[in-house]
């Protein structure tokens, strides 16, 4: 994922990133 990728983005922008992942992720999944 772009989130694991080389330093592009600044771990707060990645942080971030991950944690819209894993709503979506988590919501698709309940949903």
């Amino acid at each position: 994922m772009l989130a694991f990728g080389p330093g592009i983005l600044s771990p707060f922008e990645r942080a971030e990133l991950n944690t819209e992942l894993f709503n979506v992720a988590l919501f698709g999944f309940v949903s």
